[in-house]
């Protein structure tokens, strides 16, 4: 009886360790979608202007973030019109 308890109880740790790290991972990408998003509709006017400093103000908003270590504003045309490292 105590071999079926420890292992359920196993099981069940493994379980919730796992659906934890899944729901972690999703929230995180729901937050860094919903910052590209942000940034790319903040980005249009610094695009559409030609305007760098708007664009390296957008940018700068990101460096509050540990996680981001690259970010950058692509042109029309797949070049880089600013980069933030």
């Amino acid at each position: 009886m105590l071999l079926t308890t420890s292992s359920v109880l196993l099981l069940a740790c493994t379980t919730f360790s796992i659906y934890e790290q899944y729901m972690t991972r999703k929230a995180m990408e729901r937050e860094v979608l919903g910052m590209a998003r942000i940034i790319g509709l903040s980005s249009i006017a610094s695009l559409e202007f030609e305007d760098l400093r708007i664009g390296r103000e957008t940018l700068k908003v990101l460096e509050s973030d540990e996680r981001i270590t690259v970010a950058a504003i692509f042109g029309k045309e797949g070049q880089v019109f600013d980069l933030a490292q």
